[in-house]
Protein backbone atom coordinates (compact mmCIF):
# COMPACT_ATOMS: atom_id res chain seq x y z
CA UNK A 1 0.00 0.00 0.00
CA UNK A 2 0.99 3.67 -0.61
CA UNK A 3 2.46 5.49 2.11
CA UNK A 4 -0.06 8.08 3.73
CA UNK A 5 0.75 11.36 3.61
CA UNK A 6 0.20 14.08 6.65
CA UNK A 7 -0.44 17.53 5.35
CA UNK A 8 3.17 19.48 6.79
CA UNK A 9 2.17 22.65 7.80
CA UNK A 10 4.93 25.41 6.92
CA UNK A 11 5.32 27.50 10.30
CA UNK A 12 6.80 31.17 10.35
CA UNK A 13 9.33 32.54 13.45
CA UNK A 14 7.48 33.87 16.35
CA UNK A 15 10.03 36.63 18.02
CA UNK A 16 8.40 36.80 21.44
CA UNK A 17 10.22 35.02 24.01
CA UNK A 18 9.01 31.58 25.53
CA UNK A 19 10.14 32.04 29.04
CA UNK A 20 6.45 33.20 30.08
CA UNK A 21 3.06 32.37 29.61
CA UNK A 22 2.30 34.46 25.92
CA UNK A 23 -1.14 33.09 25.51
CA UNK A 24 -3.67 35.92 24.93
CA UNK A 25 -7.16 36.19 24.29
CA UNK A 26 -9.51 37.72 21.62
CA UNK A 27 -12.89 39.07 23.59
CA UNK A 28 -15.48 39.69 21.36
CA UNK A 29 -18.24 41.22 24.25
CA UNK A 30 -19.88 44.23 23.26
CA UNK A 31 -22.43 45.83 20.61
CA UNK A 32 -19.45 47.75 19.08
CA UNK A 33 -17.38 44.49 18.56
CA UNK A 34 -19.94 42.07 17.24
CA UNK A 35 -20.86 44.44 14.75
CA UNK A 36 -17.30 44.50 13.27
CA UNK A 37 -18.16 41.24 11.86
CA UNK A 38 -20.57 40.32 9.42
CA UNK A 39 -24.42 39.86 10.31
CA UNK A 40 -27.50 37.92 8.56
CA UNK A 41 -30.68 37.83 10.50
CA UNK A 42 -29.53 39.42 13.55
CA UNK A 43 -30.15 42.46 15.46
CA UNK A 44 -27.81 44.13 18.14
CA UNK A 45 -29.49 44.90 21.21
CA UNK A 46 -27.69 46.66 23.84
CA UNK A 47 -28.52 44.00 26.91
CA UNK A 48 -28.75 40.96 25.24
CA UNK A 49 -26.22 41.39 22.74
CA UNK A 50 -26.85 39.22 19.07
CA UNK A 51 -30.24 38.06 19.20
CA UNK A 52 -32.82 37.22 16.14
CA UNK A 53 -33.92 39.89 13.98
CA UNK A 54 -37.62 41.09 14.24
CA UNK A 55 -39.91 39.35 11.26
CA UNK A 56 -40.72 42.50 9.10
CA UNK A 57 -44.57 41.95 8.72
CA UNK A 58 -44.53 42.11 5.08
CA UNK A 59 -41.86 39.16 4.12
CA UNK A 60 -43.80 35.84 3.17
CA UNK A 61 -43.40 33.14 5.41
CA UNK A 62 -44.85 30.98 3.15
CA UNK A 63 -42.70 30.98 0.06
CA UNK A 64 -40.93 28.17 -1.25
CA UNK A 65 -42.81 25.97 1.63
CA UNK A 66 -44.48 22.78 0.87
CA UNK A 67 -48.45 22.94 -0.47
CA UNK A 68 -49.95 19.53 -0.17
CA UNK A 69 -54.01 19.31 -1.51
CA UNK A 70 -56.55 17.01 0.21
CA UNK A 71 -54.78 14.19 -1.24
CA UNK A 72 -51.37 14.84 -0.34
CA UNK A 73 -49.98 15.68 -3.56
CA UNK A 74 -47.59 18.93 -3.59
CA UNK A 75 -49.72 22.00 -5.66
CA UNK A 76 -47.49 24.91 -6.81
CA UNK A 77 -49.38 27.34 -4.30
CA UNK A 78 -46.20 29.00 -2.59
CA UNK A 79 -43.68 28.84 -5.41
CA UNK A 80 -43.87 32.97 -5.93
CA UNK A 81 -46.09 32.94 -8.96
CA UNK A 82 -49.79 32.40 -10.38
CA UNK A 83 -48.59 31.65 -14.00
CA UNK A 84 -51.28 29.31 -15.88
CA UNK A 85 -50.47 25.67 -15.25
CA UNK A 86 -46.84 26.35 -14.27
CA UNK A 87 -47.74 28.54 -10.85
CA UNK A 88 -51.47 28.05 -10.06
CA UNK A 89 -54.29 25.59 -9.04
CA UNK A 90 -57.10 24.87 -11.21
CA UNK A 91 -60.21 23.28 -9.85
CA UNK A 92 -60.89 21.07 -13.35
CA UNK A 93 -64.49 21.15 -11.97
CA UNK A 94 -67.33 23.16 -10.58
CA UNK A 95 -67.19 20.67 -7.28
CA UNK A 96 -64.77 22.51 -5.28
CA UNK A 97 -66.90 22.15 -1.70
CA UNK A 98 -64.58 20.92 1.24
CA UNK A 99 -61.41 20.78 -0.77
CA UNK A 100 -58.30 21.59 1.20
CA UNK A 101 -54.88 22.75 0.80
CA UNK A 102 -51.96 22.88 3.72
CA UNK A 103 -49.07 24.57 3.58
CA UNK A 104 -45.96 23.48 6.03
CA UNK A 105 -43.95 26.85 7.27
CA UNK A 106 -41.10 24.66 8.92
CA UNK A 107 -41.72 25.41 12.30
CA UNK A 108 -44.40 27.48 14.26
CA UNK A 109 -45.12 31.18 13.49
CA UNK A 110 -46.97 33.51 14.96
CA UNK A 111 -49.31 33.67 12.38
CA UNK A 112 -51.76 37.40 11.68
CA UNK A 113 -52.12 37.76 8.13
CA UNK A 114 -53.32 35.47 4.90
CA UNK A 115 -53.81 35.97 1.39
CA UNK A 116 -55.32 33.96 -0.91
CA UNK A 117 -54.07 35.28 -4.57
CA UNK A 118 -56.56 34.21 -7.20
CA UNK A 119 -54.82 32.25 -10.22
CA UNK A 120 -53.91 33.86 -13.96
CA UNK A 121 -56.83 31.88 -15.01
CA UNK A 122 -59.14 33.58 -12.69
CA UNK A 123 -57.65 37.34 -13.71
CA UNK A 124 -59.05 36.35 -17.30
CA UNK A 125 -62.07 34.77 -16.40
CA UNK A 126 -63.02 36.93 -12.72
CA UNK A 127 -65.88 34.22 -11.94
CA UNK A 128 -62.92 31.72 -11.32
CA UNK A 129 -62.51 33.40 -7.71
CA UNK A 130 -63.02 31.39 -4.20
CA UNK A 131 -67.02 31.41 -3.49
CA UNK A 132 -66.19 30.92 0.59
CA UNK A 133 -63.02 29.93 2.46
CA UNK A 134 -61.98 28.78 6.06
CA UNK A 135 -58.55 29.31 7.08
CA UNK A 136 -57.03 27.20 10.29
CA UNK A 137 -54.25 26.66 11.99
CA UNK A 138 -52.30 23.80 13.62
CA UNK A 139 -49.15 23.63 15.94
CA UNK A 140 -46.29 21.76 15.33
CA UNK A 141 -46.83 19.75 18.72
CA UNK A 142 -50.27 18.91 17.98
CA UNK A 143 -50.79 18.96 14.29
CA UNK A 144 -54.16 17.46 14.48
CA UNK A 145 -55.81 20.32 16.55
CA UNK A 146 -57.04 23.16 14.13
CA UNK A 147 -57.30 26.25 15.61
CA UNK A 148 -59.78 29.04 13.43
CA UNK A 149 -57.55 31.81 12.03
CA UNK A 150 -59.95 33.72 9.36
CA UNK A 151 -63.58 32.67 7.53
CA UNK A 152 -66.00 34.06 4.91
CA UNK A 153 -68.99 32.02 3.50
CA UNK A 154 -69.51 35.08 1.10
CA UNK A 155 -66.62 35.93 -0.44
CA UNK A 156 -66.77 38.58 -3.42
CA UNK A 157 -63.53 39.32 -3.62
CA UNK A 158 -60.53 38.05 -6.06
CA UNK A 159 -57.92 37.89 -4.11
CA UNK A 160 -58.41 37.34 -0.39
CA UNK A 161 -56.46 38.72 2.50
CA UNK A 162 -57.85 38.24 5.63
CA UNK A 163 -56.27 42.34 7.04
CA UNK A 164 -58.31 43.96 3.57
CA UNK A 165 -61.64 41.71 4.28
CA UNK A 166 -61.59 42.19 8.06
CA UNK A 167 -62.38 38.01 8.61
CA UNK A 168 -59.34 37.56 11.29
CA UNK A 169 -61.39 35.08 13.71
CA UNK A 170 -59.32 37.18 17.32
CA UNK A 171 -58.44 41.09 17.04
CA UNK A 172 -57.88 43.13 19.81
CA UNK A 173 -59.45 46.42 21.47
CA UNK A 174 -58.14 48.23 18.09
CA UNK A 175 -59.19 45.69 15.30
CA UNK A 176 -55.86 44.37 15.03
CA UNK A 177 -54.94 40.68 14.58
CA UNK A 178 -54.09 38.63 17.52
CA UNK A 179 -51.25 36.50 16.14
CA UNK A 180 -52.18 32.23 16.65
CA UNK A 181 -48.89 30.21 16.71
CA UNK A 182 -48.88 27.40 14.37
CA UNK A 183 -46.78 25.49 11.82
CA UNK A 184 -49.38 24.26 9.32
CA UNK A 185 -51.81 26.49 7.83
CA UNK A 186 -55.00 25.40 6.12
CA UNK A 187 -57.31 26.68 3.23
CA UNK A 188 -60.74 24.96 2.85
CA UNK A 189 -62.75 25.93 0.11
CA UNK A 190 -66.26 26.15 2.02
CA UNK A 191 -69.01 27.15 -0.70
CA UNK A 192 -68.94 26.27 -4.75
CA UNK A 193 -70.58 27.89 -7.94
CA UNK A 194 -72.96 25.51 -9.50
CA UNK A 195 -71.40 26.35 -12.79
CA UNK A 196 -67.73 28.31 -12.68
CA UNK A 197 -64.27 26.19 -11.52
CA UNK A 198 -62.17 27.98 -9.44
CA UNK A 199 -58.46 28.84 -9.98
CA UNK A 200 -55.75 29.57 -7.20
CA UNK A 201 -52.36 31.40 -7.88
CA UNK A 202 -50.76 31.13 -4.13
CA UNK A 203 -51.57 31.00 -0.24
CA UNK A 204 -49.31 33.40 1.34
CA UNK A 205 -48.98 33.80 5.09
CA UNK A 206 -47.75 36.85 7.46
CA UNK A 207 -46.48 37.15 11.04
CA UNK A 208 -45.06 38.45 13.86
CA UNK A 209 -42.01 37.87 16.13
CA UNK A 210 -38.45 36.59 15.01
CA UNK A 211 -37.14 35.44 12.35
CA UNK A 212 -36.16 32.04 12.26
CA UNK A 213 -32.74 31.92 12.03
CA UNK A 214 -29.43 34.22 11.70
CA UNK A 215 -25.91 34.60 11.80
CA UNK A 216 -23.05 36.30 13.09
CA UNK A 217 -19.54 36.77 11.91
CA UNK A 218 -15.99 37.97 13.17
CA UNK A 219 -12.44 37.95 12.19
CA UNK A 220 -9.38 37.84 13.61
CA UNK A 221 -5.95 39.07 12.27
CA UNK A 222 -2.96 38.92 14.66
CA UNK A 223 0.23 40.51 13.14
CA UNK A 224 1.89 37.19 12.51
CA UNK A 225 0.57 33.63 12.31
CA UNK A 226 -0.42 32.23 15.77
CA UNK A 227 -1.31 29.11 17.30
CA UNK A 228 -5.02 28.90 18.57
CA UNK A 229 -6.25 27.27 21.63
CA UNK A 230 -9.17 27.01 23.55
CA UNK A 231 -12.51 28.85 22.20
CA UNK A 232 -14.96 29.72 24.64
CA UNK A 233 -18.23 31.55 24.18
CA UNK A 234 -21.39 32.14 26.32
CA UNK A 235 -24.75 32.15 25.14
CA UNK A 236 -28.52 32.15 26.46
CA UNK A 237 -31.38 29.16 24.86
CA UNK A 238 -34.56 29.80 26.21
CA UNK A 239 -36.97 26.75 25.28
CA UNK A 240 -37.13 26.07 21.73
CA UNK A 241 -34.24 28.00 20.29
CA UNK A 242 -30.63 27.05 19.43
CA UNK A 243 -27.15 28.21 18.98
CA UNK A 244 -23.96 26.70 17.59
CA UNK A 245 -20.71 28.07 16.76
CA UNK A 246 -17.95 27.45 14.50
CA UNK A 247 -14.02 28.65 14.00
CA UNK A 248 -11.77 28.19 10.74
CA UNK A 249 -8.54 29.23 10.00
CA UNK A 250 -8.82 29.91 6.48
CA UNK A 251 -11.67 31.94 4.48
CA UNK A 252 -11.51 29.18 1.36
CA UNK A 253 -13.35 26.51 3.95
CA UNK A 254 -16.29 25.88 3.58
CA UNK A 255 -18.52 26.51 6.53
CA UNK A 256 -21.15 23.98 5.96
CA UNK A 257 -18.07 21.37 6.08
CA UNK A 258 -16.84 22.91 9.26
CA UNK A 259 -18.22 21.04 12.94
CA UNK A 260 -20.33 22.77 14.94
CA UNK A 261 -19.86 23.26 18.36
CA UNK A 262 -22.83 23.77 21.68
CA UNK A 263 -20.25 23.20 24.21
CA UNK A 264 -19.35 26.36 26.06
CA UNK A 265 -15.97 25.20 25.49
CA UNK A 266 -13.79 23.07 23.00
CA UNK A 267 -10.21 23.45 21.14
CA UNK A 268 -9.79 24.64 18.07
CA UNK A 269 -8.72 21.63 15.30
CA UNK A 270 -7.86 23.35 11.99
CA UNK A 271 -4.24 23.36 10.65
CA UNK A 272 -2.06 25.68 13.03
CA UNK A 273 -0.55 28.24 12.27
CA UNK A 274 -3.28 30.71 10.79
CA UNK A 275 -2.65 34.24 9.81
CA UNK A 276 -6.65 34.75 10.04
CA UNK A 277 -9.52 33.54 12.30
CA UNK A 278 -13.19 33.15 11.61
CA UNK A 279 -15.87 32.46 13.77
CA UNK A 280 -19.46 32.18 13.01
CA UNK A 281 -22.61 31.61 15.38
CA UNK A 282 -25.50 30.41 13.99
CA UNK A 283 -28.92 31.30 16.20
CA UNK A 284 -32.11 29.40 15.57
CA UNK A 285 -35.85 29.20 16.77
CA UNK A 286 -38.93 27.37 16.48
CA UNK A 287 -41.01 29.37 18.63
CA UNK A 288 -42.17 32.81 17.34
CA UNK A 289 -41.13 34.55 20.05
CA UNK A 290 -38.20 33.42 21.43
CA UNK A 291 -34.73 33.81 20.75
CA UNK A 292 -31.24 32.86 21.54
CA UNK A 293 -28.95 35.99 22.88
CA UNK A 294 -25.25 35.90 21.77
CA UNK A 295 -23.02 37.66 24.70
CA UNK A 296 -19.68 37.08 24.25
CA UNK A 297 -16.91 34.91 22.31
CA UNK A 298 -13.57 34.19 23.76
CA UNK A 299 -10.49 33.28 21.61
CA UNK A 300 -7.00 31.52 23.22
CA UNK A 301 -4.03 32.00 21.06
CA UNK A 302 -0.41 32.33 21.43
CA UNK A 303 2.03 34.14 19.15
CA UNK A 304 4.97 31.96 20.09
CA UNK A 305 4.53 29.15 17.93
CA UNK A 306 5.44 25.53 19.08
CA UNK A 307 7.90 25.16 16.15
CA UNK A 308 8.82 27.20 12.88
CA UNK A 309 8.08 23.89 10.87
CA UNK A 310 6.42 20.14 10.85
CA UNK A 311 6.02 17.71 8.64
CA UNK A 312 5.18 14.17 9.44
CA UNK A 313 4.38 11.44 7.55
CA UNK A 314 3.22 7.64 7.97
CA UNK A 315 3.43 4.76 6.34
CA UNK A 316 2.37 1.35 6.30
CA UNK A 317 2.89 -2.01 4.83
CA UNK A 318 1.44 -3.21 1.83
CA UNK A 319 -0.45 -5.82 3.80
CA UNK A 320 -2.61 -3.60 5.67
CA UNK A 321 -6.01 -4.84 6.48
CA UNK A 322 -8.77 -3.61 7.81
CA UNK A 323 -9.74 -5.78 11.41
CA UNK A 324 -5.67 -6.80 11.54
CA UNK A 325 -2.89 -5.25 13.13
CA UNK A 326 -0.59 -3.16 10.87
CA UNK A 327 3.05 -2.16 11.40
CA UNK A 328 2.71 1.76 11.24
CA UNK A 329 6.07 3.85 11.35
CA UNK A 330 5.69 7.93 12.06
CA UNK A 331 8.57 9.99 10.64
CA UNK A 332 8.55 13.68 11.72
CA UNK A 333 10.24 16.67 10.73
CA UNK A 334 10.55 19.18 13.76
CA UNK A 335 12.20 22.86 12.95
CA UNK A 336 12.50 24.61 16.05
CA UNK A 337 13.71 28.23 16.06
CA UNK A 338 15.68 30.01 19.82
CA UNK A 339 11.99 31.91 19.73
CA UNK A 340 9.68 29.02 19.91
CA UNK A 341 8.76 26.79 22.87
CA UNK A 342 10.10 23.86 21.64
CA UNK A 343 8.38 20.07 21.37
CA UNK A 344 8.64 17.80 24.19
CA UNK A 345 4.94 16.57 23.74
CA UNK A 346 4.09 14.20 20.59
CA UNK A 347 0.17 13.14 20.25
CA UNK A 348 -0.42 10.64 17.86
CA UNK A 349 -4.13 10.95 16.86
CA UNK A 350 -5.15 6.62 14.79
CA UNK A 351 -6.08 3.91 15.63
CA UNK A 352 -2.92 2.90 17.66
CA UNK A 353 -1.75 -0.10 19.71
CA UNK A 354 1.66 0.20 21.10
CA UNK A 355 4.54 2.25 20.69
CA UNK A 356 7.97 0.56 19.94
CA UNK A 357 11.31 1.98 19.04
CA UNK A 358 11.33 6.13 18.88
CA UNK A 359 14.59 7.55 17.19
CA UNK A 360 15.65 10.82 16.94
CA UNK A 361 17.71 11.40 14.31
CA UNK A 362 18.57 7.49 14.61
CA UNK A 363 19.47 7.25 18.03
CA UNK A 364 17.32 5.49 19.65
CA UNK A 365 15.85 6.49 23.21
CA UNK A 366 15.68 4.94 26.18
CA UNK A 367 11.75 3.65 27.52
CA UNK A 368 11.14 5.18 30.92
CA UNK A 369 14.19 7.00 30.78
CA UNK A 370 14.10 9.01 27.86
CA UNK A 371 10.53 9.18 26.85
CA UNK A 372 7.32 7.49 27.99
CA UNK A 373 3.70 7.09 25.97
CA UNK A 374 0.21 5.97 27.22
CA UNK A 375 -3.41 6.03 25.32
CA UNK A 376 -5.65 9.25 25.47
CA UNK A 377 -8.17 8.54 27.22
CA UNK A 378 -10.51 7.89 23.75
CA UNK A 379 -8.36 5.50 23.39
CA UNK A 380 -7.90 6.80 19.70
CA UNK A 381 -4.57 7.96 19.81
CA UNK A 382 -1.07 8.18 21.59
CA UNK A 383 1.01 10.74 23.43
CA UNK A 384 4.00 10.43 23.68
CA UNK A 385 6.41 12.35 26.50
CA UNK A 386 10.08 13.52 26.08
CA UNK A 387 12.39 13.78 28.89
CA UNK A 388 13.11 17.07 29.81
CA UNK A 389 16.87 16.37 28.69
CA UNK A 390 15.04 15.01 25.27
CA UNK A 391 12.88 18.84 24.55
CA UNK A 392 13.42 19.30 20.81
CA UNK A 393 14.99 22.66 20.65
CA UNK A 394 16.55 22.30 16.93
CA UNK A 395 15.80 20.86 13.57
CA UNK A 396 15.64 17.04 13.74
CA UNK A 397 14.15 13.73 12.31
CA UNK A 398 11.55 11.64 14.85
CA UNK A 399 10.66 8.57 13.71
CA UNK A 400 7.86 6.77 16.41
CA UNK A 401 7.22 2.39 15.38
CA UNK A 402 3.86 1.62 16.18
CA UNK A 403 1.14 -1.30 15.80
CA UNK A 404 -2.00 -0.04 14.37
CA UNK A 405 -5.21 -1.71 14.50
CA UNK A 406 -7.61 -0.08 12.08
CA UNK A 407 -11.50 -0.96 11.89
CA UNK A 408 -13.00 1.54 9.52
CA UNK A 409 -13.05 1.73 6.22
CA UNK A 410 -11.29 5.25 6.54
CA UNK A 411 -9.60 6.16 9.20
CA UNK A 412 -8.08 10.12 9.65
CA UNK A 413 -4.58 9.38 11.04
CA UNK A 414 -2.90 13.35 12.17
CA UNK A 415 0.23 14.71 14.61
CA UNK A 416 0.00 17.17 16.89
CA UNK A 417 3.21 18.60 18.88
CA UNK A 418 3.00 20.24 21.93
CA UNK A 419 5.09 21.88 24.87
CA UNK A 420 4.62 21.03 28.89
CA UNK A 421 5.95 23.68 30.17
CA UNK A 422 3.53 26.42 28.02
CA UNK A 423 0.81 23.76 29.02
CA UNK A 424 1.64 23.89 32.57
CA UNK A 425 2.16 28.33 32.80
CA UNK A 426 -1.31 28.88 30.54
CA UNK A 427 -3.65 26.11 32.23
CA UNK A 428 -3.88 23.31 29.35
CA UNK A 429 -1.62 22.55 26.41
CA UNK A 430 -1.87 24.63 22.96
CA UNK A 431 -1.38 21.62 20.61
CA UNK A 432 0.14 22.61 17.30
CA UNK A 433 -1.87 20.48 14.87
Amino acid sequence: MPRAGLAAALILLATTSPGRADLQTWVVDSVERFAEGATFGVQMHPDSLVILDRLDENENVALGHLVIDDFDKPVPLSDGTIDLVRGEWISGTNNVFDKQFTVDLGLDRAISRVRVLAGETALNQPEYFVRGYLLETAAQATPQVWHKLAEQPDNFALNVDTRADSTWSAVDAQGAAIPRRGRFVRLTLIRQDRTNWVAIGEIEVYGMGYVSEGAVEGVLLPAAPVNVGQIRWEVERPERTDAAIQVRGSAAEDWARLPSHAEAAFYFAGAEPVERLEYRVQLNNSAPFSSPALKRVEIDYDPVLVARRLQAEAAVSDSLRKGEETALVYRIEIEVASGDHGVDLLLLDGPLLDIGPVRVDGRELVAGADYNWRLTADREGILVELAAHERIGSAVEVEIAARALFVRDKTTVSFQAGNSDQGDRDGYVNWQR
